[in-house]
């Protein structure tokens, strides 16, 4: 049995929620998948949103044909739809003084942006979450390079390390991705453009792990912090062209104050 998942979602209070979770399972269940596999996403979400949050409190707004089931453990909840179920994980995007992107999977609490690096990862690790250091355009390159290389060699305890399907295709797997001991992470990363909900789930990964519906969010978390524990990349990243394309409309957005 395997987790598919799409680890690093966003879903911003001017977008589809319902478009997001459909499009996320669409894409999860590929010819590929096993009837025995789980599917889920891990919500990273920013400081100004908080979608998890109105899960538990029922503002979700989502259609009724969405039940939501809360799970034994807070940080994460079942939503049925369609005749299927997807695990939904709370999780928080943090971006630190270095302008680096670091995901606290599993957490619901909401981190304060502007910190070291360094000192947002051992927050994380303390809490019992899943730091993941996210890649983005521009953010492991150039003078920050160093830094991520730093950050990576220095850290004590676990840090993943998460690709998105902004990486455009014939864009090389960075060196710290093809170096790394723990299991690699991917996700779609949605922009907050109107239609990127579906790009919900088209990046993501399989990881070898049993989701125990007794215990799910203690159960990712024991399989993602073990080194041992193998992940592959599932789906597809985005054409060059288009990657282009929504890094522009993000621009478009962020000028036009309608956006993070």
């Amino acid at each position: 049995m395997s987790l598919r998942a799409d680890s690093h979602i966003h879903i911003y209070p001017q977008q589809d929620a319902a478009i997001t979770l459909r499009a996320a399972m669409k894409h999860l269940q590929t010819p590929s998948a096993s009837p025995a596999d789980r599917f889920a996403i891990f919500l990273t979400e920013s400081h100004d949103c908080n979608w998890f949050a109105s899960l538990k409190d029922g503002s979700h707004g989502l259609p009724d044909d969405f039940l939501v089931s809360a799970t034994p453990e807070a940080e994460a909840v079942d939503i049925a739809f369609d005749h299927q179920t997807l695990t939904v994980f709370a999780g928080r995007q943090v971006v630190t003084s270095e302008r680096l992107e670091i995901l606290a999977l599993t957490l619901a609490e909401i981190p304060e942006d502007g910190k070291p690096a360094a000192e947002v990862i051992k927050a994380i690790q303390q809490a019992g979450a899943i730091p993941v250091l996210s890649w983005a355009p521009g953010k492991w390159m150039f003078t920050r390079a160093e830094k991520v290389k730093n950050l990576i060699t220095n850290t004590q305890g676990p840090l993943l390390l998460g690709d998105t399907s902004l990486r455009c295709k014939g864009w090389p797997l960075p060196a710290p991705m093809r170096e790394t001991s723990y299991p690699l992470l991917a996700g779609s990363d949605p922009l907050p453009v109107p239609g990127e909900e579906n790009q919900a789930g088209l990046y993501g990964v399989e990881i070898d792990l049993t989701l125990d519906p007794a215990d799910p969010v203690s159960s990712v978390r024991r399989a993602l912090l073990n080194p041992a524990t193998q992940s592959r990349f599932i789906g597809r990243r985005t054409w060059p062209l288009t990657m282009i394309s929504r890094m522009a409309a993000h621009r478009k957005q962020k000028k036009a104050g309608a956006g993070p």
